[in-house]
């Protein structure tokens, strides 16, 4: 199958794979696989870079079509785009799944060298009711064994209340006011003030105002230190290729995101990176 790659700028483009470069003239079109091979096209990065980019500046031809920027993505990486919504056993929040509005937005996970996690954050203009999330397999820094989590975080991420009495390192049980009872619910995380971790509620006992976690702190929470909440819409997703995960489902506290709501994409890598890249995720929404 033909890779014509058509460069509609006033600007040269170079394509690099490993040692080897290309380049395709200002205002030109070049035939890739008449210079590399499948792989090398395949697996070109910067080819799927200028191709974002969108069909007014670069496009590619397959022989027979000009493609759309999801079609080449497609053709040269298998990505496709999150299919029709998984609508069985899943709230749709009162919506027709056949009239609803779908909408796929892609969010960059920035990963540094030398950090085993990585993040990325992703907000929203308007009501988002039913989500589904897919990793987009980046096949030359994808391992098996990475995992990655999703949480929703309200809009302006406001303190829903605060610490009421010290804790210690390696505690578990937490004094919280009352507050933390009307906004937060089991299984959700808590976010203290100057801690870096979220800390899962095991429990919550409104009347003694104790939540357990289940994880010990990992460093003492003083009187007064204010409190986030973090909403679990997928926790330890092994990441592998074209795998679809439904969020913001039957999830307690979770079965939809609200206008204004983040998400929070955290990416934990099996090996430590040793360069920086960037891992693309997809997220499909019905609203």
């Amino acid at each position: 199958m033909a890779r014509l790659f058509k460069n509609k700028t006033a600007e040269d483009a170079s394509l690099r794979y490993e040692n080897e470069t290309l380049v395709i003239k200002a205002n030109t079109e070049l035939e890739l696989t008449e210079y590399w091979t499948t792989t090398k096209i395949n697996g070109c990065d910067d080819l799927i870079a200028y191709l974002a980019q969108g069909v007014d500046k670069y496009q590619l031809n397959d022989g027979s079509t000009d493609l759309n920027v999801n079609q080449a993505l497609e053709l040269l990486r298998g990505w496709k785009e999150p299919g029709p919504m998984p609508v069985k056993n899943i709230d749709t929040q009162g919506l027709d799944p056949e009239t609803a509005l779908s909408c796929t937005e892609f969010i960059e996970v920035g990963v540094h060298s030398g950090e085993p996690v990585s993040e990325g954050l992703i907000s929203y203009p308007f009501p988002v009711d039913v989500a589904a999330a897919r990793y987009v397999m980046d096949d030359s820094h994808y391992e098996y064994g990475d995992k990655f989590d999703v949480f929703g975080i309200p809009a302006g991420d406001p303190a829903i209340g605060g610490v009421t009495a010290p804790a210690s390192q390696g505690d578990t049980s937490v004094h919280v006011s009352s507050t933390v009872f009307q906004y937060a619910r089991h299984g959700m995380y808590l976010k203290f003030q100057g801690h870096d971790d979220e800390y899962r509620i095991e429990s919550m006992d409104s009347e003694a105002g104790t939540v357990e976690l289940m994880a010990p702190l990992e460093q003492a929470a003083g009187a007064g230190e204010t409190i986030q909440v973090r909403r679990p819409f997928l926790i330890n997703g092994w990441v592998t290729e074209s795998i679809l995960y439904p969020i913001g489902d039957l999830t307690s506290g979770s079965s939809k995101m609200d206008a204004g709501d983040s998400i929070r994409i955290r990416y934990y890598h099996k090996t430590t990176p040793t360069e920086d890249y960037v891992l693309p995720f997809a997220l499909a929404m019905l609203f």
